[in-house]
This record gives structure tokens, C-alpha cells and sequence, in this order.
């Protein structure tokens, strides 16, 4: 396909399918710690109309399960240690902390869980909430990435309106990419593909610091925070 008629491919998926954008968009913040590119989110929308739905999460399970930014986040929630070094997965650091003892475990399952919470719901785990999901962590009956499919798809009222506003910001904020012509893998390159990780993920570490409270203040500085992705990626002055 020549590279116009990609952009335009691409493009046209994202216009047509805001809510598998979306839906796509808070799993990627979450699993990836940045917005996902046009050109992907245009490849997993197509997967999950091929699939009948509109939830990505088991999808993109195996994908995230062996990311290098999952696993990446995963491991800087620990604390980056030497016996962290060699995992390559993030099943295998979850069944590296099932190997410690009881009260090791039940530390490190908190650490990645409060992550989880912070990069999800822009706060700590509540007390109810990580000694359960600890716990199923702790017999096996769970694991990291089904927790947080769970915890978006089953938000309290005041959380899930959070993360639809999230999702919503994020969509726009792929859809400045696509005015700028960012759009492909190619043009990904051509502008700097280190450069728009960085605006991707900077993108992300800015909407993780709003919760539920502040879904007001994030719908008034949505444009500044769009600008401001766009600086870091070169395309504005």
C-alpha cells in the first residue's frame, strides 16, 4: 500500500472507531506508561473488530505480558533489583515473588498493586481492595495484567468517569498526532521515533496525576496538555 493511502487507512480507522480507540488508549497507558501511535492503535482497533469486542485487554494480554515497558515498570516498582535482572516477562517476575516468603510477597504484590492503582486511579490502593487482590496474587488465582483489565472494566462510578475522560483526552491527543502527520511507523522515523516515545509517555506521567476529583481540571487542560505533547515531540514551536 503506498504510504498516502496508509495514512489515510489509518487515519480513517481511528475517525470511525473513537470507542475501540479509547478502550485501547487506557489500556496502553496502564500496560505501557504511554499513549499508544496512531498506526498501532489502528492495527489493535481492526483486531478487536475481527474479535466481535470492544474490550482489548485479552487481546493484548501475550503482547503486554512480554513488553519490555511492562515489564520495565514492573521491575522499577521493585526497585530495580539484581534478582530482577534476568525476567523477561512479567508472569516471570510474578512467579519470582511467589517464590519468597509470606510476608516478602505480600510486600512486593503491594508495591506493583499501588502502582497499578497510582497509574490507573491517580492514588494508592485502598486497604480493602490490595489485601484482596494481594492475596489472589499470593495463590496464583490472578495475575497483574487480569487485575488491571478488572479494575478498568469494573471502576466505582467516580473512577470510571476518570478513566473515560482519560480515554477521551488520550483520543484527541492521537488525533493531534494524525493532524500533524504523524501517522505511521514512517513517519514515526522520519520525526524521530525516540522523540515521540518520549511525548507518548510524558503524555501519560501527566494524566496519571489526576483522580477522580480532578476530572474538571483535566477536561480545562486538555489542550494545554495536548500542546505539550506536541512540543515534545518537535511539531510545534
Amino acid at each position: 500500500m503506498p504510504e498516502t493511502d496508509r495514512d489515510g487507512f489509518v487515519a480513517a480507522i481511528l475517525d470511525v472507531y473513537p470507542t475501540q480507540v479509547e478502550a485501547l488508549q487506557k489500556l496502553y497507558m496502564n500496560a505501557f506508561g504511554r499513549l499508544g501511535d496512531p498506526e498501532g492503535l489502528a492495527y489493535w482497533t481492526l483486531n478487536m473488530l475481527h474479535a466481535g469486542t470492544t474490550d482489548p485487554t485479552n487481546l493484548l494480554l501475550p503482547v503486554i505480558n512480554e513488553s519490555p515497558e511492562y515489564v520495565g515498570m514492573l521491575k522499577t516498582a521493585l526497585g530495580n533489583g539484581e534478582d530482577l535482572a534476568s525476567l523477561k516477562t512479567g508472569q516471570e517476575v510474578e512467579n519470582y515473588i511467589r517464590t519468597l516468603d509470606s510476608p516478602t510477597q505480600y510486600s512486593l504484590y503491594g508495591k506493583l498493586l499501588d502502582n497499578l492503582y497510582e497509574n490507573i486511579f491517580g492514588r494508592a490502593a485502598d486497604a480493602g481492595g490490595k489485601a484482596y487482590w494481594t492475596g489472589e496474587l499470593e495463590q496464583g488465582h490472578t495475575n497483574l495484567l487480569q487485575i488491571m483489565g478488572s479494575l478498568i472494566n469494573a471502576a466505582g462510578t467516580a473512577d470510571k468517569a476518570l478513566l473515560e475522560t482519560k480515554g477521551a483526552v488520550a483520543y484527541d491527543a492521537v488525533q493531534a498526532l494524525v493532524d500533524h502527520n504523524v501517522i505511521t511507523s514512517r513517519d514515526i522515523t522520519q520525526v524521530g521515533a525516540t522523540k515521540i516515545q518520549a511525548a507518548l509517555s510524558g503524555m501519560q506521567a501527566r494524566l496519571s496525576e489526576y483522580d477522580a476529583s480532578e476530572i474538571s481540571n483535566l477536561w480545562v487542560d486538555k489542550e494545554t496538555l495536548i500542546d505539550k505533547m506536541l512540543r515534545d515531540a518537535g511539531l510545534v514551536s
